[in-house]
Formats: C-alpha cells, sequence, structure tokens
C-alpha cells in the first residue's frame, strides 16, 4: 500500500511570515517531546503565488498512524503550536491522500491522470502521483520539478503535443475545479522508504 500523504494548508502569521524558521522551531520541540508519532517524513513551503499560504505535508504509513497520534495526550500541544503560525487557524484545510489509482474514477479522468503523471522524468522534471482526497474524494495530482522555470518550459512544449491536447479536452470536460500551484519544499525529516 502506498504511504497516506496529509497536506495541511493554511495562512501563515505575520510572525511567520517575518521569520519562516518558527516553522522548524516549533517542529524540533514537537520531536523533543516525541509527539510525531509514526509520520515518516515532514515537508512544507510557502505557495510561490501566495507567499502567505503555508503547505505542510507529513508522510505517514497509512492514516490510522496518524489518527493514533491524534488520540495521544500531547497530540493537544502539536495543534496549538502549529495554531501559531496560521493567521487564522479556523481556515487551515487538511486532507489526506493516498497516492495510488482510486477507485470510482471515471475511466476517462482516470486515463487523463495516469497519462498526465505518467510522464518519464527528463530534464528538471521527476514524475507525478495521483490519488483522491480521504476527506472529499477530490482528485489531486503532485509533480516534481527542480525548478518553477523547468515546468513552464515543459509545459510550453507539451502543450503542442496532440495526446496532451486530449488529456487538457477530457479535464475540461470532466473535472469542475482545478487548481494550480507551486511550492518549494524544505525537508524537516526525508521520507526514506
Amino acid at each position: 500500500m502506498a504511504p497516506v500523504l496529509e497536506i495541511l494548508f493554511a495562512h501563515v502569521s505575520e510572525a511567520y511570515q517575518k521569520d519562516s524558521s518558527l516553522l522548524k522551531t516549533i517542529l524540533d520541540v514537537v520531536a523533543e517531546s516525541n509527539c510525531l508519532g509514526q509520520v515518516l517524513a515532514i515537508y512544507h513551503g510557502t505557495t510561490v503565488e501566495d507567499p502567505t499560504l503555508l503547505v505542510l505535508i507529513d508522510v505517514w504509513d497509512k492514516i490510522e498512524d496518524h489518527h493514533a497520534l491524534q488520540a495521544t495526550p500531547g497530540f493537544a500541544a502539536v495543534r496549538s503550536a502549529f495554531a501559531a503560525l496560521a493567521a487564522d487557524a479556523s481556515t487551515a484545510t487538511v486532507v489526506h491522500v493516498p497516492f495510488e489509482p482510486a477507485a470510482h474514477i471515471p475511466a476517462a479522468v482516470a486515463g487523463a491522470m495516469r497519462a498526465a503523471t505518467g510522464l518519464p522524468a527528463g530534464a528538471g522534471r521527476h514524475g507525478g502521483m495521483w490519488g483522491r482526497t480521504v476527506e472529499r474524494g477530490e482528485c489531486v495530482m503532485m509533480f516534481g520539478w527542480d525548478a518553477m522555470a523547468d515546468h513552464v518550459a515543459f509545459s510550453q512544449t507539451l502543450a503542442q503535443g496532440e495526446d496532451t491536447k486530449a488529456v487538457a479536452a477530457t479535464f475540461a470536460t470532466e473535472i469542475e475545479e482545478v487548481k494550480t500551484g507551486h511550492v518549494k519544499f524544505t525537508a524537516f525529516k526525508r521520507y526514506e522508504p
């Protein structure tokens, strides 16, 4: 079974905007208190499009490991520590995504996702993955790039191909809403399978 990614989106406080090392300080405290449970990796960064939007990714072997951590007495301290980073913690969004092909996706969408994420690694490109959120069943795709410029250059080249036009047409007709963003992640704890 593929690992599950917990993805948190939160607009950050002014304190974090002035000093992003605040997150590492909080993560260090959480790690020292043994409140990380079975988390396999932690990555964080703000979006290029909106530097006030933090994206924090925790990698879990299975979602039950995250639920077990949430049930511990020390988790309240974790929650309050992260709330200090958010401009308004009530607006934070958390989703869990097992990145493996999910059932109950229209065949055309599944085919388009396989085509989009199955592109081979190449100049500045590290491939992609897709899955559905546990919470709402939304489709999520993630791609790895060395730099945003690599993504832009690849997209401009790819847009000329007929296969790409077919994938884009499928997405346009089958998917209600598409959101995109770019994050330069920093690893607090690297994933080592």
